[in-house]
């Protein structure tokens, strides 16, 4: 990604990724990139989705000053290599349940931002297995992008618990044992 957008090897690549609305939160990773906590680090956020809010999150981040930092990439089909080559998976949802995104993150090792809502606390745990932010704090995501940064190593050992969290607990055959028991339970009321 670094080669194909012509940006420097030092340069840390950030992702998200999902539908471009409101309660998915991207607006407030966009003000989070402009606060001047991260305005001197060498980052840019690639952004995958398509969306109602897409011309508001370009408008947003052209008035920021930061659309030189944000690549709107639209629907990708090539989610594992992009994971492959980003240094941070980011999830700014304002709710949710389960996102498959961050289950995808965690199982392909890249570090994960994420907020507190839905199901996504009792996946990460208290930073256990990557970094929670309150939703809609765009300082407090700002803060967590910082450390991020600055503390590689911390993050490659919560990005491998992460690893080893999601082989344990939703491998392929689990959730197979799961999807059945609902089916079951469903078909058998």
């Amino acid at each position: 990604m670094r080669e194909k957008f012509n940006l420097k090897s030092n340069t840390k690549l950030l992702l998200t990724v999902g539908r471009l609305e409101k309660i998915k939160g991207q607006h407030h990773l966009l003000k989070a990139l402009a606060l001047p906590i991260l305005k001197e680090e060498s980052i840019v956020l690639f952004l995958v989705g398509h969306g109602s809010r897409e011309e508001y999150f370009r408008k947003l981040s052209y008035k920021l000053k930061i659309d030189d930092k944000v690549f709107f990439l639209g629907i990708r089909k090539d989610i594992p290599q992009l994971m492959a080559s980003c240094d941070l998976l980011i999830i700014p949802s304002e709710s949710e349940g389960l996102p498959f995104v961050l289950l995808e993150g965690m199982a392909a090792g890249i570090p994960v931002i994420a907020t507190s809502v839905g199901r996504i606390p009792k996946i990460i745990g208290k930073d256990e297995r990557g970094l929670i932010v309150p939703p809609k704090n765009s300082y407090e995501l700002a803060k967590k992008i910082k450390f991020a940064i600055k503390e590689k190593e911390y993050l490659e050992d919560l990005s491998k618990k992460a690893q080893v969290f999601i082989e344990k607990n939703y491998n392929e055959s689990i959730m197979l044992k799961k999807y059945k028991k609902i089916y079951n339970e469903l078909i058998f009321k």
